[in-house]
């Protein structure tokens, strides 16, 4: 099995860890439009020269770009005095009575009109065609607010709607998105996923977006519905008035329940914060509910938002809205008492809140970032000092805070910004094995690799043999178990770091056999491309794959741990390997060490002639183990 294989996996094993904070994606959100969706955009404007484009988000934040909206720098505000100003007309397309219509500066007889649809007339209003209008919904977005004509190209017109900026090139006919470089990412709120993949994202109202492996862009998992008409044109309507250029802001919800959470355990709590500040807590699936106790203010401010413990029923933090004075409040029984854990937190709105896996670190978000303390969810010992995790993230308010229990990676969700992401700083505090393979505690076999997460590892030995170290960095190292190691047991690891000698202890068997992800999508490549599958290049029905896989034990003839294995005629796998797509078994035409790797396989399997398409569900197994279940991407 020699190929040219490319995948994002070192030889030395999976990706390393990240220090600073990481932007996940682009700004953009792919949800079958003409380009990448953002959230709404209330104005757009050029300048009278055609050297600035002017947008102003539905958030308010007002954006300039010199270069067409390949880039963008924030100001303050938007001069409109700079801006060219376009006529309004009274002819409107039949049946669309509250149209906005706007003539063309450069072209005589043409006219826009701005509805639920973007209509263009070439003879002054006498009939009028529909530029976007496709399917359910419009490929620009629905409810355009606003439209700006380029003094430099009288073709080149820029529309504004609820999902975000848009150019055309040819006056309407075809469409681009300049929504991956506007900072303008709808909001959303973090659900978890397995297999330390990032989490789901659940923007508003839009609903559940994705992030596959290696993806540029998150992924709407369902498609959205065209928004109901909103007041958005009336910042454009302003500015054609020869009014100032401004956002309609976002107006406040009168909804009652501001945050909700839902503990985990055997019996679970439900917790909701309102906008008068209190908060209500269930024990029995909302039958009934029983107000909060002790410790909480009473001053009215609102709740801004609720996190349970995923792990037990009684832990919980609430945030409160304010500047300053209390706004992160802890319980460890149920509800019943609650203490201020806001000390020394910098002054500012505090607006997410999260806890660590093991309950013994918070962390807030706030306008001014992302904090860090220790504090238990198990006892109520009073917190340490704030600390600032990292100042690389844009000014920007945080909408959601997440912590991958598994993987220790901390994801912050910023309005209009987007997801980032990197290590959470209470991860190297205590030291964590897991198997290299998919982030989790399954067993690793002889000559299968460990990550060790929370310290750079200088020597390491798995039941006193040597394990080979190939990677160490302060958050995260990897180790290799010997080939002769022993199985069937819990194998002692004994770990050499600069704070001392660590010894912990993790379970070994003779075949424990698992697929390789990266952010929880797998490495899985064509064995004739070499090329990772993935969204963009999905299996192809009757072609061959390559599985890259962990924990197949002993190879023939033997090889050493620590060295990566030869590229022309590879250590065969002894023990006999399947594989499932979909629960239906695959032809696999061979198993070995991956060459060029280090702890590796690559299982070679045949697809069969034809695919359903969509995600396929891919498993392997060996000794009568199945690996974990990935899914893959499949051309029908």
């Amino acid at each position: 099995m020699a190929v040219a294989v490319v995948v994002g996996l070192a030889t030395a094993g999976p990706l390393r860890a990240e220090g600073p904070w990481t932007l996940l994606g682009d700004h953009g959100l792919t949800a079958g439009l003409a380009g990448p969706r953002g959230a709404g955009v209330s104005f757009v404007g050029v300048s009278v020269d055609g050297r600035t484009l002017a947008a102003v988000t539905a958030s308010g934040k007002a954006w300039e770009s010199s270069d067409q909206g390949a880039s963008w720098r924030a100001v303050e505000a938007i001069d409109a005095t700079t801006l060219l100003h376009p006529e309004r007309a009274e002819a409107a397309p039949p049946g669309v009575p509250d149209a906005l219509t706007i003539r063309h500066p450069y072209r005589a007889g043409w006219l826009y009109a701005l509805a639920d649809d973007l209509y263009r007339s070439e003879d002054d209003g006498a009939t009028w065609v529909g530029l976007t209008d496709e399917a359910a919904l419009p490929m620009i977005g629905a409810t355009p607010s606003a439209i700006a004509f380029d003094p430099a190209d009288p073709e080149r017109i820029f529309v504004a709607t609820e999902a975000g900026l848009w150019r055309s090139a040819d006056a309407g006919l075809t469409w681009v998105g300049l929504n991956a470089t506007l900072p303008n990412f709808p909001a959303g709120l973090f659900r978890p996923l397995d297999d330390g993949a990032p989490p789901l994202l659940e923007i508003e109202g839009l609903g559940p977006a994705l992030l596959p492996g290696g993806a540029p862009r998150w992924i709407l998992a369902a498609q959205p519905s065209p928004a109901a008409p909103a007041d958005a044109r009336t910042a454009f309507e302003v500015f054609l008035a020869g009014g100032a250029v401004g956002g309609s802001g976002r107006a406040g919800s009168e909804e009652a329940v501001t945050a909700l959470a839902v503990s985990g355990g055997p019996e679970p709590l439900q917790f909701v914060g309102m906008r008068d500040g209190r908060v209500w807590i269930s024990a029995d699936a909302g039958a009934s509910w029983r107000p909060a106790g002790e410790g909480l203010p009473r001053d009215g401010r609102s709740v801004v938002d609720l996190w349970a413990d995923p792990g037990a029923s009684l832990a919980a933090i609430a945030v409160f809205a304010g500047p300053s004075g209390g706004r992160v409040f802890r319980t460890v029984d149920g509800g019943r008492l609650w203490d201020d854990l806001t000390a020394d937190l910098p002054a500012g709105e505090i607006r997410a809140a999260t806890a660590s896996a093991d309950g013994e670190a918070v962390y807030a978000a706030g306008d001014d970032g992302v904090f860090f303390a220790s504090a238990s969810l198990r006892s109520p010992t009073p917190a340490t000092s704030w600390q600032a995790v990292g100042d690389e993230l844009p000014v920007a308010a945080p909408r959601d805070l997440f912590v991958n229990s598994r993987t220790g990676q901390l994801y912050v969700s910023l309005e209009g910004y987007g997801v980032y992401r990197r290590r959470a700083p209470d991860v190297l505090r205590s030291l964590r094995l897991l198997n290299a393979a998919d982030l989790s505690d399954r067993p690793v076999a002889p000559g299968g690799l460990l990550t060790v997460v929370g310290a750079a590892v200088g020597t390491a030995t798995i039941d006193g043999a040597p394990a080979p170290v190939l990677f160490a960095s302060p958050e995260e190292s990897q180790i290799q178990a010997p080939f002769d190691a022993a199985a069937g047991r819990a194998a002692t690891v004994r770990l050499s770091t600069s704070e001392g000698v660590e010894t912990l202890r993790f379970p070994v068997q003779s075949l424990a056999p698992a697929i390789f992800t990266t952010d929880g999508e797998p490495l899985v490549v064509d064995a004739g491309t070499g090329r990772l599958l993935d969204l963009t290049r999905p299996a192809r029905p009757g072609s061959r794959v390559l599985i890259l896989s962990a924990g197949l034990g002993a190879v023939n003839p033997t090889w050493p741990a620590g060295v990566a294995a030869p590229t022309e005629n590879p250590p065969a796998v002894v023990a006999a390997v399947s594989a499932f797509l979909d629960g239906v078994p695959l032809e696999v035409v061979g198993a070995s060490l991956a060459g060029g790797y280090v702890g590796a396989y690559w299982v070679e399997a045949q697809l069969p002639s034809s695919l359903r398409g969509g995600l396929g569900r891919l498993e392997i197994e060996a000794g009568g183990r199945r690996s974990n279940t990935v899914q893959l991407f499949l051309a029908p």
